[in-house]
C-alpha cells in the first residue's frame, strides 16, 4: 500500500513537469530556440550581467575573480555583495554539467519555472489541499506574470521556487506547529536537518526573500507575545531568524575579507 502511494505521487509530479514544460514551450516561444547557440532573452536590467558571470564561471571557475575583464588589470567583484551564492552554485553545476554556459545559462532560467511549480505543489499537498486544486494552482504560481515580466532582466528574482517552503512554514507557526521537533535521540533528526537546510537555502536564494520570510516571522512572534501563545513558536520562529540571517552572514564572508585587506568602497 505504502509503495503504491509512493508511485502515485511520483507520477504527480512527473505530470506536473510535463504539463510546465508544455505550458514552457508555448508560452516561453522556445520551438526552434538553440538553446546551446544563444542566450535565450536578451532584455534590459541585469541581463548583460548576469550573462558575463556564467561566463566568468565557465573561465574562471567561480564569481568573484576575472583576469578578462578591466584590462589591463583584470577585474574582481568583492565590492558587489551578492547573497545569492545558492543560485550561483546551480549555474556552476550546469557549466560543469554540460561544458556550454550559455547553455548553462538557458538552462538555469528554464529550471525557475520547473522548480517554482514542484515546490508550490509540496506546499500544498502538505497543506491538504486535494489534487485537482493543488495541481493546477501550482502550475498558475509558476506561470505567474511577475515571472515573466523579470525573465531574464531579473534573472535571480524569477528563482522565487523557496517562497512556498517558506510560506508553509509561516502557515504552520501561525497555526499552532512547530518548524523542528525534537526527536527519541535529540535534536538532530532527519526531518530538522532537512529544514534547517531548506531555511539555509531560502536565504541564499534572494536576499529580497530572506528580508521579506524574517520579516513575517517577526509577526509570528509578535502574534505569540501579544496573544501570550506557547512561547516554543517564539523561540523556533527566533531560531529561524538567527539561521536566515547568520547563512547571509557567511556568505558573505569572501566580501568582508575583502574589505578588511583593501577598505570598503565609498558606495558601500
Amino acid at each position: 500500500m505504502r509503495e503504491k502511494k509512493k508511485l502515485i505521487q511520483i507520477a504527480e509530479y512527473a505530470f506536473i513537469v510535463l504539463i510546465v514544460l508544455f505550458f514552457m514551450y508555448r508560452i516561453l516561444g522556445l520551438g526552434g530556440v538553440r538553446l546551446a547557440d544563444y542566450p535565450i532573452f536578451y532584455e534590459s536590467g541585469d541581463s548583460l550581467t548576469g550573462l558575463v558571470t556564467v561566463k566568468s564561471m565557465a573561465d574562471n571557475g567561480w564569481i568573484y575573480e576575472n583576469p578578462f575583464l578591466g584590462a589591463p588589470y583584470g577585474t574582481n567583484s568583492y565590492d558587489a555583495t551578492t547573497m545569492d551564492i545558492f543560485l550561483n552554485a546551480m549555474e556552476q553545476v550546469l557549466v560543469w554539467l554540460t561544458g556550454n554556459w550559455i547553455l548553462a545559462y538557458n538552462l538555469f532560467y528554464l529550471s525557475g519555472y520547473l522548480l517554482a511549480a514542484l515546490t508550490a505543489y509540496y506546499a500544498l499537498k502538505q497543506l491538504k489541499i486535494p489534487v485537482l486544486i493543488a495541481l493546477p494552482t501550482s502550475v498558475l504560481y509558476t506561470f505567474l506574470p511577475y515571472h515573466q515580466q523579470r525573465g531574464t532582466g531579473h534573472l535571480f528574482l524569477g528563482m522565487y521556487f523557496m517562497v512556498p517552503i517558506m510560506v508553509l512554514y509561516l502557515y504552520r507557526l501561525m497555526n499552532g506547529e512547530l518548524i523542528f521537533h525534537k526527536g527519541d535521540k535529540g535534536w538532530l533528526t532527519p526531518s530538522n536537518v532537512l529544514r534547517l537546510i531548506a531555511l539555509m537555502i531560502m536565504a541564499l536564494t534572494g536576499i529580497y526573500y530572506a528580508f521579506f520570510t524574517c520579516f513575517f516571522l517577526c509577526v509570528v512572534i509578535l502574534y505569540c507575545i501579544l496573544n501570550k501563545e506557547d512561547l516554543k513558536r517564539v523561540k523556533q520562529a527566533f531560531i529561524s531568524i538567527v539561521i536566515i540571517v547568520g547563512t547571509l552572514l557567511v556568505s558573505a564572508l569572501p566580501n568582508f575579507i575583502y574589505w578588511m585587506n583593501h577598505g570598503k568602497p565609498d558606495a558601500i
